[in-house]
């Protein structure tokens, strides 16, 4: 039977190829867990919940862009409102830089038979020709050249390898030049003293050496091995300890999730036995914890992460989950649990368990973005995250350094900590990094790149 095959270039999902079996109605791709392709909500965030759809028509396949936020390209072309058709060998990416994969057919479609071309001689015969004496003379035809050896062929892969090798660090060295050159300007434009400006002039230039030979150290488009990374981040690696739980904005109480025995129309307990209790929005149609400033079990957790250090002053840049967990999906329900549904200031419960759909609806659900407290709506900033404990551990010590918070990024998965100690930090080579990364993670580098520019 025939069967499509989405293989995945990159991203989460990236070397595993899915398979869709003929005749089905659409392929939904998205973060929405009912997508037929589903993303990981957390990592893929430049994928939109319901991001595209494929539908067959015919023997053709449509592609149909589902008003995503970031753009849906087929072959780096950018997918308008009306649909497109899909070839077998397509690119399709969800999101500039973000994942790729390619749309194949299993079986291939037939490719066209190849014309032969009619047989022809282009050499003209050999022409005759009279000698004094009257006797035909035939012209010898030129000797065939003689292959090249196979010495002199290994000789000349060697010579085009090394120019190749020397073309790339030299446009690697143009590239640092035109950032030095750059930054010169505005260092220029900005420091009115000369000794200023001869001081910034001497650190670019250390910078830029440092940084040429590293990438001249570095295989042309060939990953970093352990050795090289240890070598050059090791020192600037953290490893961070957090704990924290979510208060109450308005009031600055700790906000829990309430424990209750599982009531009837009447508001009476049915069991003596608590659980955990959820309600359901109508807004977003999806159950969520019933919050409470009294009792109930304490939202919050714990988190053990890395990072690295980006500012000889003590700025460390780690995840936006392990930094500020409250700003990512919580997973720490714990299960059976009650709905309570409430309508006209009467409320009834309803075991949880068994209701599949619904419960999946919990995994979307950010303590920083809590809509409901004591059952009902609220507007505006309610809640927000506080540590109990923020703690760095440098490479070859057990030393556990206390830290803050300073910057928590809107648009990707980064955060800034800061940490006060006394000695100057070796900081990593952001630009070294983002020359060296795979061109479908640029997007997410120069995201990141333009925080550190913001904040630092």
């Amino acid at each position: 039977m025939p069967k499509i095959i989405i293989k995945h270039l990159t991203g989460t999902k990236a070397n595993q190829p899915e398979s869709f079996e003929l005749p089905f109605d659409a392929i939904t791709f998205g973060r929405n867990t009912n997508c037929q392709v589903s993303y990981d909500p957390e990592k893929e965030d430049l994928v939109s919940r319901n991001h595209l759809k494929i539908t067959p028509q015919g023997e053709a396949f449509l592609l149909t862009d589902l008003n995503s936020s970031n753009g849906t390209f087929v072959n780096d072309k950018q997918v308008t409102t009306e649909p497109v058709t899909l070839n077998a060998g397509d690119t399709v990416q969800l999101g500039k830089g973000g994942p790729k994969f390619i749309f194949e057919l299993d079986p291939p479609p037939a490719a066209k038979k190849t014309r032969e071309a009619e047989s022809f001689s282009d050499s003209k015969s050999t022409r005759e020709s009279q000698t004094q004496s009257g006797e035909t003379r035939t012209k010898t035809a030129e000797p065939k050249k003689q292959g090249i050896g196979h010495e002199t062929l290994e000789r000349r892969i060697h010579e085009t390898e090394t120019t190749t090798r020397r073309k790339m660090i030299n446009i690697s060295a143009g590239i640092f030049t035109i950032i030095a050159l750059v930054v010169g300007y505005f260092v220029y434009q900005g420091h009115e003293s000369k000794q200023e400006l001869l001081g910034a002039k001497e650190q670019l230039e250390t910078n830029i050496t440092t940084q040429a030979k590293q990438l001249a150290e570095m295989k042309t488009n060939a990953p970093m091995s352990a050795a090289d990374i240890s070598r050059l981040y090791g020192p600037s690696t953290v490893l961070i300890e957090t704990s924290w739980k979510l208060i109450h904005v308005q009031t600055g109480k700790q906000i829990y999730h309430l424990r209750d025995c599982p009531r009837n129309s009447k508001n009476r307990c049915i069991t003596k036995e608590t659980l955990p209790v959820y309600i359901y929005n109508a807004d977003s149609q999806s159950i969520e914890p019933f919050l409470d400033l009294d009792s109930g079990d304490p939202v919050g957790g714990s988190a053990v992460g890395s990072g690295f250090v980006v500012q000889d002053n003590g700025s460390i840049l780690t995840n936006r989950h392990v930094a500020a967990s409250w700003h990512a999906r919580y997973d720490s329900f714990p299960m059976p649990g009650i709905v309570r549904q409430c309508s006209n200031n009467k409320c009834k419960d309803v075991l949880i368990e068994g209701n599949e759909p619904l419960a999946r609806t919990l995994v979307n659900w950010v303590p920083f973005e809590a809509k409901m407290l004591g059952g009902k709506p609220v507007q505006g900033k309610n809640a927000e995250g506080r540590h109990d404990i923020l703690e760095v551990t440098f490479p070859k010590t057990k030393l556990r350094i206390p830290a803050r918070l300073a910057r928590i990024s809107d648009t990707v998965d980064v955060a800034l900590i800061k940490v006060d100690i006394p000695q100057t930090l070796q900081p990593i080579q952001i630009w070294m990094q983002i020359l060296v990364y795979p061109q479908e993670s640029q997007s997410q580098l120069w995201a990141i790149q333009q925080f550190l520019q913001n904040f630092m």
